[in-house]
């Protein structure tokens, strides 16, 4: 499909375009954005593998990630779903989420005596408690701390826990959380059918929307449950959020349910939470303190987080 047609409703008529990451720092590092452009270039790049001990280096890393997230908006009038204006390799996508994504500094060895939640796990869990019978055979993909599946193992005492998490420093710590990591990259569905799949903040970074969505049915069982949260990029978001990156996809609440409902989900319920997007912007310039609860999860049409609860009512079509 052409990059100028949207994914999801096909519209091709009325698209508008923003720029990835329009923030100017030139002034304040010039030379870092010189040699960012002199990289966007694909054989600078395999000029600088051949250079001995560059490629492992961390700011050949960085530059070359911030190479490849980089372009512009694709954004559907119709649908309101935008989308990067180019495909990132596979290779790209796995150097980031590796090893850059999440920096060796959120590392954690082990589970805190008396775990604290945050007010995103505490808010999702509201949301999605009433459509679950918990405990249940779970899988969250790209769950990073896994704050929610270790509030849910102990409220529940569920057992049967799998992830996906491309980060490698995540690795030991669900070991001992006694989490099965059945994979890095979601791809294809998975062999085994859930009773339940949560992702938090994960889908706006994968490429391919309704190809994703359609191999999450097909790996619930007969009468499964898909918890989605993502950012709400309504029309306030693109006049307000400059730096999108790493993110790929772009939901409104109309999008993310078309998309669900187009692969066979049945939307149970669907809003949006959480400051505004000019609430946001005011609280981290004036950094005043705030309430973490009231900030993820106050329900708000203009609320910065969407979440919506789906059924698999029918087997895949």
């Amino acid at each position: 499909m052409p990059r100028d047609t949207c994914p999801v409703c096909h519209n091709s008529n009325s698209i508008a375009s923003y720029r990835y990451n329009s923030r100017q720092r030139l002034i304040k590092n010039p030379l870092y954005y010189l040699a960012k452009g002199i990289m966007s270039f694909p054989s600078t790049l395999r000029m600088m593998k051949f250079i001995p001990g560059m490629q492992d280096t961390k700011r050949f890393k960085r530059l070359k990630t911030s190479a490849a997230f980089s372009g512009n908006i694709i954004r559907c009038n119709n649908c309101g779903f935008g989308f990067l204006d180019k495909s990132l390799r596979y290779e790209e996508l796995e150097d980031y989420y590796s090893f850059e994504y999440w920096g060796e500094e959120r590392r954690r060895e082990d589970l805190p005596a008396i775990p604290e939640y945050s007010a995103r796990v505490v808010g999702q869990y509201d949301f999605v408690k009433d459509y679950v019978q918990f405990p249940c055979q779970v899988l969250e993909i790209g769950p990073g701390e896994a704050e929610f599946l270790i509030f849910l193992s102990l409220e529940h005492d569920t057992k049967a826990i799998d992830v996906i998490e491309p980060g490698d420093i995540w690795e030991d710590f669900y070991k001992k959380l006694c989490f099965c990591l059945i994979c890095k990259y979601f791809s294809k569905p998975t062999r085994t059918k859930y009773d339940y799949i949560h992702t938090s903040h994960w889908l706006e970074h994968q490429q391919c929307p309704v190809e994703t969505i359609r191999n999450l049915f097909s790996s619930l069982r007969k009468g499964g449950v898909l918890f989605v949260e993502v950012p709400n990029c309504n029309e306030e978001y693109y006049h307000i959020v400059s730096n999108h990156r790493p993110h790929v996809c772009f939901y409104n609440l109309r999008s993310l349910r078309l998309i669900a409902e187009k692969v066979g989900f049945t939307v149970k319920n669907i809003g949006t939470f959480g400051f505004s997007w000019s609430e946001d912007r005011k609280w981290r310039k004036e950094e005043d303190d705030r309430d973490e609860f009231d900030y993820q999860n106050r329900p708000n049409s203009e609320g910065i987080n969407l979440r919506m609860v789906c059924f698999k009512e029918k087997e895949d079509r």
